[in-house]
């Protein structure tokens, strides 16, 4: 656990768990960002610059589903990481069963599942 904390910027607390993100995201969207040149440069960019952080908001969001369901079976998380790809909610100790375990594996999706659904509702209405 040590060399992500070394590896890694602290963004805050919830539900007394630590947010942690790698710095390599940073750089990841920095350079996403930097080599945006051509025509269409404000509007690429300006899109990319508000799309990246709400990429990782909803990858936040997934994690957090994963912390609650944990919490919920009394499985002790330690840490939410996020990373370019993605992210992980680090548990610590045993699930206890097998529905407790399915239970915490489909709350993630079931989250992005609803982020996706609320995205989409704006499109019904146009």
């Amino acid at each position: 656990m040590m060399r992500y904390l070394v590896a890694s910027h602290r963004i805050g607390r919830i539900r007394g768990i630590e947010v942690r993100i790698l710095y390599l995201t940073y750089a990841l969207f920095a350079v996403i960002l930097a080599t945006q040149t051509g025509a269409g440069f404000t509007a690429r960019f300006l899109l990319l610059a508000l799309s990246l952080p709400l990429f990782m908001l909803c990858v936040f969001l997934h994690e957090f589903g994963h912390l609650v369901a944990s919490q919920r079976v009394g499985v002790r998380v330690r840490m939410i990481l996020l990373h370019p790809l993605g992210g992980t909610a680090q548990m610590q100790g045993l699930i206890p069963g097998p529905k407790a375990e399915i239970g915490i594996a489909l709350a993630g999706p079931a989250v992005s599942l609803g982020l996706a659904i609320l995205a989409y509702l704006p499109l019904l209405a146009w």
